[in-house]
C-alpha cells in the first residue's frame, strides 16, 4: 500500500464531518487523504477491484479513515457498513441533492 505523507490514519479533528454544512469540503478532503495513501479507489464506484487478503485489508483500512474522520452523528448512519464506496454513497445520499 502507498504511504505516502502523514502517517496520520484520520483526518486533523477540525476537518472531520459534521453534517451537511460540511460535508462537500470533507468529502474532498477525504478523497484527497484516501489517495495520499493509495486507497481512493475504494471509494470510486466505478472501480473494479481484484479480491485478495491485501486488498480486504486495505479496504478496511479505508473504511476506518473514513469512519474514523466522522464526529458521532455523522457515524450513526455507517453502522455495520464496512464497504467504502457504500459508505460514501450513503453519506452523499443524506447530505448532497443530488445523492
Amino acid at each position: 500500500m502507498a504511504n505516502q505523507g502523514s502517517s496520520s490514519m484520520f483526518l486533523p479533528k477540525p476537518m472531520w464531518l459534521e453534517g451537511e454544512d460540511n460535508y462537500e469540503d470533507w468529502k474532498d478532503n477525504i478523497t484527497l487523504f484516501l489517495g495520499s495513501k493509495g486507497l481512493a479507489k475504494f471509494i470510486i464506484k466505478e472501480s473494479i477491484i481484484a479480491e485478495s487478503d491485501e486488498v480486504d485489508c486495505q479496504k478496511m483500512t479505508c473504511a476506518m479513515i473514513i469512519k474514523g474522520s466522522l464526529h458521532p452523528e455523522p457515524a450513526i448512519g455507517l453502522k455495520g457498513v464496512t464497504d467504502p464506496a457504500e459508505m460514501i454513497r450513503l453519506l452523499d445520499q443524506r447530505y448532497t441533492s443530488t445523492g
